[in-house]
């Protein structure tokens, strides 16, 4: 498996979309469980995009849009129809975020990435 041309994802949502194995949100610093970084004790900043790999081809594409709202801390991500789901999680500050993030997605237009 090539590696992927994102920052590090800490806690993001992962699950399968359409056959790829896609993540989303998440942190590129790791944190303790109050949302603060384990380096420097100042909030993580949560991510909203998404990065997935096609296991038939290993090629890294962007499978669906940014979330409307950045979230970190997640354990899961579910595709059904035509949205995505993250539930709870984190969002910047830190705080918690109650609540479903749902996304209309294009699965039609899975876009490979470059390194």
């Amino acid at each position: 498996m090539p590696d992927h041309p994102y920052p590090a994802r800490y806690r993001a949502a992962a699950g399968e979309l359409d056959g790829l194995l896609a993540f989303q949100g998440g942190t590129s610093v790791p944190y303790n469980f109050d949302g603060l970084s384990y380096a420097t004790d100042t909030p993580s900043a949560p991510l909203a995009d998404a990065i997935a790999i096609d296991p038939a081809t290993t090629s890294w594409v962007t499978p669906i849009a940014d979330k409307p709202i950045a979230t970190m801390d997640h354990r899961g991500l579910v595709g059904c129809g035509p949205r995505v789901f993250t539930v709870g999680g984190m969002e910047a500050g830190p705080s918690q975020r109650r609540g479903v993030v749902v996304r209309a997605v294009d699965r039609s237009d899975h876009e490979p990435v470059s390194r």
